[in-house]
């Protein structure tokens, strides 16, 4: 044959058509188009009995190319990997192939806290979080310089909304280096994450072990408040 267009059938074999070969398919879409339908075995295999074993190559080193893509019979993507090396998947089983063990969602990034109630000028407000499965873990710096009004010391804009469950789901947090809020002898400031809301409250636990808010007029014109703690959405 001579020609591009030259058909060759090998039944219920081979087509190849023009550059492009198939297995069971006329008519091969790709440089290699395999279908079919295989009860109880896999469509294709790749056997190797040295140390290599499968080979994907393209030019491209771009993170918008696929290089591999796997998709489901509606035609969504479940797996690729992409010319710059990122992987993407709809979900990972670990250790186990139950619900249990899937994890379908990893995150990174920043958010910008802010206070709640009252009027403030900032001099940080800085805030990292990771979010892996159900569980989000966050690090923030929040600083003023001047400040007025009232209501209770609240921290927002919380990356993610807490789980909210019949529970009363709380989540403690942590504080790291604090300046500008009152702490009387008798108290220990404390910070947690309710149910439901966004926000971090900031607050007074007392001695006989009752907790309360702490003011936004009660604290100095000038401070820093650092807080870390991880809770489930």
């Amino acid at each position: 044959m001579s020609k591009q267009t030259d058909l060759i059938n090998i039944p219920d074999a081979i087509t190849v058509s023009g550059s492009n070969v198939g297995i069971g398919t006329s008519n091969p879409t790709a440089k290699f188009s395999v279908a079919g339908s295989t009860s109880g075995d896999y469509l294709a295999k790749i056997e190797s009995t040295n140390q290599f074993g499968l080979k994907i190559k393209t030019t491209s080193t771009s993170n918008s190319h696929e290089q591999l893509a796997i998709h489901d019979g509606d035609n969504n993507v479940q797996f690729k990997v992409m010319g710059g090396g990122n992987v993407h998947a709809t979900a990972i089983n670990l250790g186990g192939t139950g619900s249990a063990n899937r994890l379908t969602d990893y995150e990174e990034g920043t958010f910008a806290p802010s206070f709640q109630n009252g009027s403030f000028t900032y001099s940080k407000q800085k805030g990292y979080y990771t979010k892996i499965g159900n569980l989000v873990t966050i690090a923030l710096t929040v600083g003023w310089s001047s400040r007025s009004g009232s209501g209770g010391l609240t921290v927002q804009n919380l990356p993610f909304t807490p789980l909210s469950d019949s529970n009363q789901y709380r989540a403690g947090a942590s504080l790291g280096t604090i300046s500008g809020l009152p702490k009387p002898d008798v108290y220990q400031v404390t910070a947690g994450i309710d149910a439901g809301y966004t926000t971090i409250f900031i607050r007074h636990l007392r001695q006989n072990a009752v907790w309360g808010g702490v003011d936004v007029s009660a604290i100095s014109t000038g401070g820093e408040i650092q807080i870390s703690a991880s809770y489930h959405v």
